[in-house]
């Protein structure tokens, strides 16, 4: 849709060209009417919101993760996995602050951009903005704050970056002719440098989570995710040492299903139904267990009734 506005002869009224641009992509925006409710469905049929939580608390952790997906984009935080500890998270200048300063500098630059430049990177911008809303975790969901989710909005940077980039190099004094020939393989090779201390942290999905775990030693997400990652090193049984070693650190009740799943992948199914019993006792929306499994552990509650 607003590509299909801007894309119109500027002398029509703003709201023909509206009605002229929703009209244009009424499939999509059909198809948008279908997906957004069905989403939030299934996140909520499989306990990914937030029940009960204030609006309040939903907008400060949103806030915060927008700050620290920010600073992993322009390269002042490292790329990481991390969960809110607490809720609602507490004041950190680099993330709170950072989304408003990044705002000013981005309308002060797109200021001095000539026109075409500028409508071209705002448009790249908004792309990067859509691209990352969907999946970013700022709706009030249990998520935790991955890098992973700022990979979408990247392409709509890079354009916006270069076109900002180039705009100004035209415009610089003839003696900066070597700058402006240069100035593209010097950003990138700066670019790969903030990459290479990542590199090593994200061999395999153990090393990732372990990494994360050692950054959040306090949070007990990142301690299930570590136990679970553990299956690539070592199958089940490495993932049962692991899940046991959680259970030491923070209590058995957070870990109960990834002991179960850990128990019956290992063949000990007897076992695994009754720590997944315990599981669902405590959660019964949290069911996403091999079905055999969970067949097994509601059977009880089935002859009961």
């Amino acid at each position: 849709v607003v590509l299909a506005f801007v894309r119109q002869a500027p002398p029509q009224p703003w709201l023909r060209r509206l009605t002229a641009a929703t009209k244009q992509n009424a499939f999509e925006i059909a198809v948008a009417l279908v997906f957004v409710p069905a989403a939030y469905l299934s996140h909520r049929a499989f306990g990914g919101l937030r029940d009960g939580e204030q609006v309040a608390t939903s907008l400060r952790s949103a806030w915060y993760e927008l700050g620290a997906h920010l600073a992993i984009l322009v390269g002042i935080e490292p790329p990481c996995v991390q969960h809110l500890v607490e809720l609602p998270p507490r004041f950190t200048a680099r993330f709170d602050l950072l989304p408003l300063a990044l705002a000013g500098a981005t309308v002060a630059l797109l200021h001095q951009l000539r026109k075409p430049a500028r409508v071209t990177a705002s448009l790249a911008l908004v792309w990067s903005a859509l691209a990352y809303l969907p999946s970013a975790g700022l709706v009030p969901m249990r998520r935790f704050i991955a890098d992973s989710y700022v990979y979408p909005a990247l392409p709509g940077v890079g354009i916006a970056f270069g076109m900002a980039l180039t705009d100004l190099l035209a415009r610089a004094p003839n003696g900066l002719r070597l700058v402006r020939s240069l100035i593209v393989p010097i950003v990138a090779v700066g670019l790969a440098l903030l990459a290479v201390p990542s590199s090593g942290r994200f061999r395999n999905t153990a090393s990732l989570w372990a990494d994360a775990m050692e950054r959040n030693p306090a949070s007990w997400q990142m301690c299930r995710n570590w136990a679970v990652a553990m299956v690539e090193l070592g199958g089940p049984a490495k993932s049962l040492a692991a899940t046991d070693t959680c259970i030491e650190r923070f209590g058995r009740d957070r870990f109960e299903k990834n002991r179960a799943v850990a128990l019956f992948d290992l063949g000990r199914a007897e076992e695994a139904v009754l720590w997944m019993r315990q599981a669902l006792a405590h959660n019964p929306r949290d069911t996403n267990v091999p079905p055999e499994l969970l067949r097994r552990a509601k059977e009880p509650a089935r002859a009961a009734r």
